[in-house]
């Protein structure tokens, strides 16, 4: 399948290998900004590059959550032994069950900075249609300094083939990748009561050739601190 999805969609590849290089940036800014607790969800398996490999020296704590009964199994594996990090198994879009199972199972301290992470999480969920509520339900459930780290998959309609394709080959697997119209993820942050601070990371997308395809697809992304 990865060299299908090379072949085939190379700008969907390149932005999605993009999206764990915005994780490190964000995860080490907010490491230096006091963060010592991380969520992370949609984590999918939690190898190398993840964020309780980046936290690991700040002694800081990551639970990962994901849905999938078999990628927790093999993430509980990975994790086994390791008092920083956890796994749960959870539906991101059900934020009241999450809260309740990091509050019960793990060490998460709400009432400390936590910094959230939706990256290249929502592109696999086209099924979203109130993004903002489950923005705002995360962000009151974690009341003091909560830092939240996103990105989005978006094009613009000459990109959608690209798209397509690559979400045909993910369909194979059972899964889907979406990309949402340009200034999406702009619109649902500054409609998400109140307002947070977007950061400055210092992350920018690395260079990629300037033709059509490259132009009608981009990522996304922000580090936002609430309050």
């Amino acid at each position: 399948m990865a060299e299908d999805l090379r072949s085939r969609t190379p700008t969907v590849v390149s932005l999605i290998n993009s999206q764990r290089q915005f994780l490190t940036a964000a995860v080490t800014h907010m490491l230096d900004h006091g963060v010592r607790q991380f969520v992370d969800l949609g984590s999918g398996l939690p190898t190398a590059g993840h964020i309780h490999h980046i936290a690991h020296r700040r002694s800081a704590t990551t639970v990962y959550v994901d849905n999938d009964t078999s990628t927790v199994a093999q993430a509980e594996i990975v994790l086994d032994g390791n008092p920083h990090a956890t796994v749960l198994r959870g539906d991101l879009t059900q934020p009241e069950v999450i809260v309740a199972s990091i509050d019960r199972d793990t060490s998460i301290d709400r009432d400390q900075p936590v910094g959230l992470f939706l990256v290249g999480t929502l592109d696999v969920i086209p099924a979203l249609t109130r993004p903002r509520p489950l923005l705002a339900a995360y962000r009151e459930a974690f009341p003091n300094q909560f830092h939240l780290a996103i990105t989005l998959l978006a094009a613009e309609p000459s990109g959608n083939k690209e798209i397509e394709a690559a979400a045909r080959i993910f369909g194979d697997l059972g899964s889907t990748v979406i990309a949402r119209p340009r200034r999406t993820l702009q619109t649902w942050l500054s409609k998400t009561r109140p307002r947070g601070t977007v950061l400055d990371t210092g992350f920018t997308l690395p260079h990629r050739p300037e033709n059509a395809t490259a132009a009608a697809i981009t990522l996304d992304f922000a580090v936002v601190r609430y309050p």
